[in-house]
């Protein structure tokens, strides 16, 4: 049994893939069956398209932060590689369990010949990374519930801890995991701005929100949704704590619209990552059979 698996690892990672394709082309047709489209003129529909392309594409600094993961675990891989593994893997956080994309990167990582422990150790550190970058970058939200803290101070605050975090990572553990987590921090701030430049593409108003804070409690709603057991890739739990952090300053029905759409293109991102990977990868085995 042992050995049809090792045999047959490739397979088992990209059928689940595949499985969260199936999932993904679900969760497209669901929310865009809640959208009313005809509030939306075509310019704006164009601007979204282009800002969907860019996350999608943006989605390659989380391949290149588990380069630098699996490098911190003593494995060198090229960037080729990481991007071919990670993006194909990625599709299975859509599928129940939130936990198969792990499942997958550690099924094709081994059949790329990447020592096993090393996997385990890196989807330790990559969770890691995820929760304490979250963690930090929330706090750009601070002012929403503790007003008297000033929006300046809230950004300093955020800096001063993401210098101490990257040096303390630096410190005690190596160099490549705190570009790791820089990378990291990079993409799930980027994640956010992401968000609120979807609100200015839609031109809706914010009320007394700042940017920052937008910025802060999408990144504090992600965070929830990733660490909530059971929530694949945390749909439905992001959406939920959005609606609730945003309720006093953004009208129902236009917050409902930027959530679902938010989550349409964050969808649609990760499957243009998807479709990059497996370009990667054939990339990858026409030069193989080149150098054969």
């Amino acid at each position: 049994m042992i050995s049809f698996i090792k045999k047959h690892l490739n397979k088992i990672g990209s059928l689940l893939a595949l499985c969260g394709v199936l999932f993904l082309g679900i969760k497209l047709h669901t929310y865009s069956a809640n959208i009313s489209f005809n509030l939306i003129p075509i310019e704006k529909w164009c601007l979204f398209i282009l800002l969907t392309l860019a996350y999608g594409i943006l989605c390659l600094l989380n391949a290149i932060s588990w380069k630098y993961n699996l490098k911190h675990c003593h494995v060198t891989i090229k960037t080729l590689d990481s991007v071919s593994i990670y993006g194909v893997s990625q599709l299975a956080k859509y599928l129940p369990g939130n936990v198969f994309q792990f499942a997958g990167r550690q099924a094709l990582g081994m059949a790329n010949k990447i020592n096993a422990k090393a996997l385990v150790k890196s989807t330790f550190w990559e969770l890691v990374l995820l929760c304490l970058g979250g963690a930090i970058l929330s706090t750009l939200m601070i002012t929403i519930l503790t007003p008297f803290f000033t929006p300046a101070s809230a950004i300093i605050a955020t800096i001063i801890f993401i210098a101490i975090y990257l040096t303390l990572l630096k410190h005690f553990t190596s160099i490549q995991l705190a570009k790791a987590a820089f990378i990291n921090l990079a993409f799930t701030l980027i994640s956010g701005v992401s968000f609120l430049l979807l609100l200015k593409i839609l031109n809706f108003p914010i009320g007394n929100l700042q940017g920052h804070e937008v910025v802060g409690a999408y990144i504090l709603a992600w965070l929830i949704g990733l660490i909530t057991p059971g929530a694949p890739a945390g749909v439905g739990i992001r959406e939920v704590i959005l609606l609730y952090l945003f309720k006093d300053a953004i009208s129902n029905e236009d917050l409902l619209l930027t959530v679902l759409l938010g989550r349409v293109m964050t969808v649609s991102g990760d499957f243009i990552f998807y479709v990059i990977a497996l370009i990667c990868g054939y990339i990858k085995k026409s030069r193989s059979i080149n150098n054969a």
